[in-house]
């Protein structure tokens, strides 16, 4: 228990948060998740080699 509430009854509010918060979010772009292309990840990546060159893969 968390603070006198019971796991059930907060995974349940929870739920019901991350629910809404969803459906107000589902049209609004700027909040949207999205990822770069495969392409651009490899374009990053060597940034990022570039400035920290011990996290480059062996």
């Amino acid at each position: 228990m968390l603070s006198a509430v019971p796991p059930s009854t907060l995974a349940r509010t929870l739920r019901r948060a991350e629910e809404a918060l969803s459906k107000t979010l589902e049209k609004y772009s700027p909040a949207r998740i999205s990822w770069p292309s495969p392409s651009h990840q490899l374009e990053l990546a060597k940034l990022v080699e570039a400035l920290e060159p011990l996290l480059k893969p062996h």
